[in-house]
This record gives C-alpha cells, sequence and structure tokens, in this order.
C-alpha cells in the first residue's frame, strides 16, 4: 500500500500540471 501511496501523491502533485493528465 505504500507504493500506491505514493503514486496517489505523485499524481496529486502532477495532477495541477495539466500536460501530465495520462497518469490518471
Amino acid at each position: 500500500q505504500a507504493v500506491i501511496n505514493a503514486v496517489k501523491s505523485f499524481v496529486a502533485r502532477e495532477n495541477e500540471l495539466p500536460a501530465i493528465r495520462d497518469f490518471d
């Protein structure tokens, strides 16, 4: 679950960039 947490954190940060929405 630690990996999922890291991914969610990454997505949450990158979510502010409209260029990177493929990692949703």
